[in-house]
């Protein structure tokens, strides 16, 4: 695990990213946290959770149905869409700047990388877990993995 100092600088160059791409977006609509939001929900929201055999083959599909394969974890949540949102205000509780912790439990997949020469291929894990999102404008824009 990356000692304390180091996570905190990663947050943040994240959080900046986070926030040049919504000033990139800004002149799409006017309103960057709707893109942004958005791409949330395209990267992140399953609901209901699309068929598949298993969960290593879910989260193949749906990393290459969604084109998102520069992540080496990506998850998934299985959840309402008002669900989520609703983490951004009374169902969630802050936790650091920006960030708030969800305080009911969410179903959802996490798919990790399986480095190949031949395929791109996830490992899927179904897990129910709190989920810690940031939040700008009352939205969900990020989801993130860890603390």
């Amino acid at each position: 695990m990356a000692p304390r100092g180091t996570q905190m600088a990663l947050l943040l160059l994240l959080l900046a990213a986070c926030l040049a791409l919504a000033l990139a977006l800004a002149p799409a609509s006017g309103q960057p946290w709707y893109e942004l939001s958005c791409l949330f929900n395209k990267n992140h929201v399953s609901y209901p959770r699309s068929p598949a055999p298993n969960a290593n083959i879910y989260g193949t599909q749906m990393v290459q149905s969604q084109g998102i394969y520069l992540h080496l974890v990506n998850t998934f949540v299985h959840e309402p869409i008002s669900k989520i949102n609703n983490v951004c205000s009374e169902g969630g509780i802050p936790v650091k700047v920006g960030l708030r912790e969800s305080n009911a439990t969410f179903n959802v997949t996490k798919c990790v990388f399986q480095p190949s020469p031949w395929s791109i291929s996830y490992l899927g894990k179904e897990e129910t877990q709190k989920v810690t999102i940031g939040c700008w404008n009352g939205v969900p824009v990020y989801l993130l993995k860890e603390i």
